[in-house]
């Protein structure tokens, strides 16, 4: 199976914090695949130090594949925004859609605790 793992969940991760941190060591140690946006990697960044980034960034990269942003993750992260602004009068964020997009073109899992910000049924959550 593959989990695309949202931001907040990385951050966990790399600052040893449950439950981020042992959901993504279990999704490893089971054999899975997972996956990060490269959104997140922007997300991550603005957290760590210049030095940090230097520690951790390799680390990142070894561990998880890094998905782009494609053109059919771009239009449909727009579709979403416009969706729920004018049929569920919510503003979503854009970063936030556009990583919800990628885990839906793709059809993986997706590993969250900011559920609020992930309204999409399309979207496959993943649950304890």
């Amino acid at each position: 199976m593959t989990y695309l793992i949202d931001s907040d969940i990385l951050i966990d991760f790399f600052n040893k914090v449950e439950p981020g941190q042992g959901l993504v060591k279990e999704f490893l140690k089971e054999g899975n695949d997972v996956v990060i946006s490269v959104l997140s990697i922007t997300e991550i960044c603005a957290g760590w130090s210049e030095k940090e980034s230097k520690v951790y960034l390799p680390l990142l990269y070894d561990l998880f594949s890094v998905l782009p942003v494609t053109k059919e993750v771009a239009e449909l992260s727009g579709r979403l925004r416009y969706d729920y602004k004018h049929n569920h009068q919510r503003k979503l964020k854009t970063i936030d859609t556009t990583i919800a997009a990628t885990a839906i073109t793709k059809g993986f899992h997706f590993a969250t605790k900011n559920l609020k910000d992930y309204p999409m049924p399309e979207l496959k959550l993943y649950t304890q």
